[in-house]
């Protein structure tokens, strides 16, 4: 993920969907039985949603240590290592005609299950998918335009809303 990327927020595309499934197939060849799920999550995975134009796929791994090999073969695939958090995620982007996110995080590890648990809420929830739009859309009018400050400022609205799902679930 690169500070340097413009922030635009774009309605809804019915494309995104069908996007993530193309990609989820070349992304499962790549990885072979290294790969346990694969999920389309964030904005783009909510229908009606507004979002970055940017896909968001978490493929769920019992291990965070990659190969050379699927190194490469990800490589391949137009992906670049973005950030890696030690024992938690490896993110790779991909900025061609089609931009993606791909989290690799640990299957059934807590950034796995708060990825779904986040995407499904906001699936179920329509009035807090519009909050969270309408928060997106005030963040960049009011001039967040680093996307790191982006990011970071939308972390703590998310988190509020899975620390509340999680405890409705009996999780937390």
């Amino acid at each position: 993920m690169k500070k340097e990327e413009t922030i635009s927020l774009s309605t809804y595309d019915p494309a995104w969907p069908k996007l993530f499934h193309y990609e989820k197939h070349r992304i499962k060849k790549a990885f072979g039985m290294d790969l346990c799920d694969i999920e389309h999550v964030g904005s783009t995975a909510v229908e009606g949603m507004i979002a970055r134009p940017v896909i968001d796929i978490q493929a769920g791994m019992y291990s965070l240590r990659l190969t050379e090999p699927l190194y490469h073969k990800l490589e391949s695939l137009d992906y670049t290592l973005a950030e890696e958090i030690e024992n938690e995620r490896l993110l790779f982007t991909k900025r061609t005609n089609l931009s993606i996110n791909l989290h690799i995080v640990l299957y059934d590890g807590e950034r796995w299950r708060n990825g779904l648990l986040w995407r499904d809420y906001l699936r179920s929830t329509p009035k807090i998918a519009q909050n969270f739009g309408s928060f997106k859309h005030g963040l960049v009018r009011n001039g967040v335009h680093d996307l790191q400050e982006y990011i970071s400022q939308k972390l703590s609205f998310i988190n509020n809303v899975i620390n509340y799902s999680n405890q409705k679930k009996g999780w937390g």
